[in-house]
Protein backbone atom coordinates (compact mmCIF):
# COMPACT_ATOMS: atom_id res chain seq x y z
CA UNK A 1 0.00 0.00 0.00
CA UNK A 2 1.76 3.71 -0.90
CA UNK A 3 1.54 6.15 1.19
CA UNK A 4 0.09 9.97 0.99
CA UNK A 5 4.01 10.66 -1.44
CA UNK A 6 4.13 7.73 -2.68
CA UNK A 7 6.68 5.38 -1.11
CA UNK A 8 5.52 2.13 -0.25
CA UNK A 9 8.81 1.33 2.23
CA UNK A 10 11.22 3.13 3.90
CA UNK A 11 14.18 1.95 1.85
CA UNK A 12 12.54 3.59 -1.16
CA UNK A 13 12.16 7.16 0.42
CA UNK A 14 16.15 6.60 1.45
CA UNK A 15 17.28 5.55 -2.18
CA UNK A 16 15.11 8.72 -3.53
CA UNK A 17 16.87 10.89 -0.97
CA UNK A 18 20.43 9.90 -2.15
CA UNK A 19 19.53 10.37 -6.03
CA UNK A 20 18.48 14.21 -5.14
CA UNK A 21 21.17 15.27 -2.98
CA UNK A 22 24.15 16.80 -4.59
CA UNK A 23 27.36 14.66 -3.80
CA UNK A 24 30.31 16.77 -2.23
CA UNK A 25 33.91 15.84 -1.77
CA UNK A 26 37.46 17.04 -1.08
CA UNK A 27 39.50 16.20 -3.42
CA UNK A 28 43.17 14.31 -2.18
CA UNK A 29 45.93 17.12 -2.79
CA UNK A 30 49.60 15.42 -2.20
CA UNK A 31 51.62 17.10 0.43
CA UNK A 32 54.48 17.78 -2.25
CA UNK A 33 51.54 19.89 -4.21
CA UNK A 34 50.59 21.56 -1.19
CA UNK A 35 54.66 22.75 -0.81
CA UNK A 36 55.59 23.62 -4.05
CA UNK A 37 52.24 25.84 -4.45
CA UNK A 38 53.05 27.65 -1.29
CA UNK A 39 56.79 28.41 -2.07
CA UNK A 40 55.63 28.99 -6.06
CA UNK A 41 58.18 26.54 -7.88
CA UNK A 42 55.42 24.83 -9.55
CA UNK A 43 53.69 21.51 -9.15
CA UNK A 44 54.68 18.09 -8.69
CA UNK A 45 55.28 16.89 -11.57
CA UNK A 46 57.52 20.39 -12.77
CA UNK A 47 61.06 19.91 -12.61
CA UNK A 48 62.11 23.82 -13.22
CA UNK A 49 65.92 23.10 -12.87
CA UNK A 50 68.84 21.27 -14.66
CA UNK A 51 71.66 19.81 -12.52
CA UNK A 52 74.92 19.64 -13.62
CA UNK A 53 74.44 16.29 -15.49
CA UNK A 54 71.89 18.03 -17.53
CA UNK A 55 68.53 16.42 -15.79
CA UNK A 56 65.53 18.51 -15.45
CA UNK A 57 65.47 18.00 -11.26
CA UNK A 58 63.29 19.84 -8.46
CA UNK A 59 63.93 20.95 -5.00
CA UNK A 60 63.26 18.37 -2.51
CA UNK A 61 62.89 19.47 1.24
CA UNK A 62 63.85 16.82 3.44
CA UNK A 63 61.92 15.94 6.79
CA UNK A 64 63.99 17.88 9.20
CA UNK A 65 64.71 21.05 6.66
CA UNK A 66 64.06 24.29 8.78
CA UNK A 67 66.10 26.84 6.68
CA UNK A 68 67.72 26.64 2.48
CA UNK A 69 70.09 29.13 1.28
CA UNK A 70 70.45 29.73 -2.01
CA UNK A 71 73.15 31.44 -3.53
CA UNK A 72 72.83 33.10 -6.76
CA UNK A 73 75.99 33.37 -8.77
CA UNK A 74 77.37 32.87 -12.58
CA UNK A 75 80.94 31.14 -13.78
CA UNK A 76 82.87 34.12 -15.21
CA UNK A 77 82.06 36.86 -12.28
CA UNK A 78 84.91 37.77 -10.06
CA UNK A 79 82.68 38.35 -6.56
CA UNK A 80 81.22 35.07 -7.46
CA UNK A 81 84.44 33.52 -7.29
CA UNK A 82 85.71 34.92 -4.49
CA UNK A 83 83.03 33.66 -2.21
CA UNK A 84 82.38 30.18 -3.27
CA UNK A 85 85.38 29.53 -0.51
CA UNK A 86 82.96 31.41 1.71
CA UNK A 87 79.86 29.50 0.81
CA UNK A 88 81.59 25.89 1.32
CA UNK A 89 83.08 26.57 4.45
CA UNK A 90 79.01 27.83 5.61
CA UNK A 91 78.13 24.41 3.93
CA UNK A 92 80.13 22.60 5.86
CA UNK A 93 79.11 24.24 9.22
CA UNK A 94 76.01 23.35 8.34
CA UNK A 95 74.92 21.53 5.85
CA UNK A 96 74.11 18.42 8.79
CA UNK A 97 72.11 21.16 11.08
CA UNK A 98 68.42 21.16 9.38
CA UNK A 99 70.17 23.54 6.34
CA UNK A 100 69.99 22.85 2.93
CA UNK A 101 72.29 24.64 0.47
CA UNK A 102 72.17 25.50 -3.20
CA UNK A 103 73.94 26.97 -5.81
CA UNK A 104 71.78 28.64 -8.25
CA UNK A 105 73.19 29.69 -11.87
CA UNK A 106 70.47 31.76 -13.23
CA UNK A 107 69.67 31.49 -17.24
CA UNK A 108 71.38 29.41 -19.91
CA UNK A 109 74.23 31.66 -20.67
CA UNK A 110 76.51 29.21 -19.50
CA UNK A 111 77.05 25.50 -20.66
CA UNK A 112 77.22 22.81 -18.66
CA UNK A 113 81.09 22.31 -19.47
CA UNK A 114 81.81 25.69 -17.72
CA UNK A 115 79.41 25.70 -14.59
CA UNK A 116 80.92 22.12 -13.85
CA UNK A 117 84.53 23.15 -14.60
CA UNK A 118 83.51 26.11 -11.82
CA UNK A 119 82.78 23.86 -9.19
CA UNK A 120 85.45 21.69 -9.97
CA UNK A 121 88.16 24.77 -10.27
CA UNK A 122 86.79 26.45 -7.28
CA UNK A 123 85.91 23.84 -5.03
CA UNK A 124 82.55 24.18 -4.55
CA UNK A 125 80.77 21.95 -2.32
CA UNK A 126 76.75 22.48 -2.24
CA UNK A 127 74.80 21.03 -5.31
CA UNK A 128 74.50 23.38 -8.17
CA UNK A 129 70.79 23.67 -9.93
CA UNK A 130 70.85 25.90 -13.66
CA UNK A 131 67.62 28.09 -13.13
CA UNK A 132 67.42 28.34 -16.98
CA UNK A 133 63.82 30.65 -16.80
CA UNK A 134 65.21 32.86 -14.36
CA UNK A 135 62.51 31.55 -11.59
CA UNK A 136 64.12 31.71 -8.05
CA UNK A 137 65.82 35.35 -9.25
CA UNK A 138 62.75 36.61 -10.39
CA UNK A 139 61.01 35.38 -7.32
CA UNK A 140 63.59 36.43 -4.61
CA UNK A 141 64.22 39.70 -7.07
CA UNK A 142 67.89 38.73 -7.42
CA UNK A 143 69.44 41.22 -10.06
CA UNK A 144 72.84 41.48 -9.31
CA UNK A 145 75.44 37.78 -8.12
CA UNK A 146 76.94 36.94 -5.87
CA UNK A 147 74.32 36.84 -3.60
CA UNK A 148 72.04 34.65 -0.69
CA UNK A 149 68.92 34.55 -0.12
CA UNK A 150 68.20 32.62 3.17
CA UNK A 151 64.52 31.06 3.96
CA UNK A 152 62.25 29.02 5.65
CA UNK A 153 60.51 25.96 4.56
CA UNK A 154 57.31 28.34 3.10
CA UNK A 155 59.95 30.10 1.15
CA UNK A 156 59.62 33.05 3.36
CA UNK A 157 62.83 35.32 3.40
CA UNK A 158 64.54 36.06 6.31
CA UNK A 159 67.44 37.22 4.80
CA UNK A 160 68.43 38.28 1.37
CA UNK A 161 71.89 40.01 0.31
CA UNK A 162 75.58 40.03 1.08
CA UNK A 163 77.27 36.86 2.53
CA UNK A 164 79.19 39.46 4.47
CA UNK A 165 80.76 42.91 4.51
CA UNK A 166 84.09 41.97 2.57
CA UNK A 167 82.78 43.44 -0.73
CA UNK A 168 82.74 47.05 -0.40
CA UNK A 169 81.63 47.57 -4.42
CA UNK A 170 82.78 46.27 -8.04
CA UNK A 171 86.37 46.34 -7.81
CA UNK A 172 87.00 46.92 -4.24
CA UNK A 173 86.93 45.15 -0.83
CA UNK A 174 88.19 45.16 2.73
CA UNK A 175 91.18 42.85 3.35
CA UNK A 176 88.89 40.87 6.01
CA UNK A 177 85.27 40.85 6.84
CA UNK A 178 83.98 41.94 10.32
CA UNK A 179 80.19 41.70 9.67
CA UNK A 180 78.68 37.97 9.27
CA UNK A 181 75.53 39.11 7.24
CA UNK A 182 74.56 34.82 6.72
CA UNK A 183 76.24 33.51 9.13
CA UNK A 184 73.90 35.24 12.00
CA UNK A 185 71.04 35.04 9.81
CA UNK A 186 71.50 31.01 10.01
CA UNK A 187 72.32 31.33 13.62
CA UNK A 188 69.38 33.29 15.04
CA UNK A 189 67.39 31.41 12.66
CA UNK A 190 68.01 28.26 13.60
CA UNK A 191 67.79 29.58 17.45
CA UNK A 192 64.56 31.13 16.82
CA UNK A 193 65.46 33.86 17.53
CA UNK A 194 64.71 37.45 14.82
CA UNK A 195 67.63 38.16 12.16
CA UNK A 196 68.49 41.42 12.99
CA UNK A 197 69.65 42.78 9.85
CA UNK A 198 67.52 41.03 6.48
CA UNK A 199 68.39 42.77 3.90
CA UNK A 200 71.37 44.09 2.08
CA UNK A 201 72.39 45.23 -1.03
CA UNK A 202 74.83 42.68 -3.09
CA UNK A 203 77.85 43.41 -4.83
CA UNK A 204 79.27 41.79 -7.91
CA UNK A 205 77.93 41.58 -11.58
CA UNK A 206 74.25 41.79 -13.20
CA UNK A 207 72.66 39.09 -14.10
CA UNK A 208 71.96 38.65 -17.84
Amino acid sequence: MLNNIGFNTEAQRAQRFIKKTPCFFVPFVPPCLIFLLIVGLGSCNSKPFHNLKGEATTIEIKANTKVIVYFFMVPDCPFAQFYTMSISQVYSQYYHKEVQFYGIVPGNLYSLKEVNEFKTNYNFIPEILIDKTYSLSKKYKVKVVPQVVVTDIKGEVVYSGKIDDQAIQAGQKKYQPTKFYLLDALKNTLSNKPVKIKKTNAVGCYIE
